[in-house]
């Protein structure tokens, strides 16, 4: 499976160790969302 650019980007977060993102999203970033809630679990 290919992975989404949601994915791409949550995968270089955690390998920075950044804990926390503080930020204001909209409906283009639900993926991102979506994915970073996902890691948590």
């Amino acid at each position: 499976m290919e992975k989404r650019v949601a994915d791409q980007l949550v995968d270089i977060i955690l390998k920075a160790k950044i804990n926390r993102i503080y930020a204001v999203t909209d409906d283009r970033l639900n993926e991102l969302n979506d994915t970073m809630d996902a890691c948590k679990q």
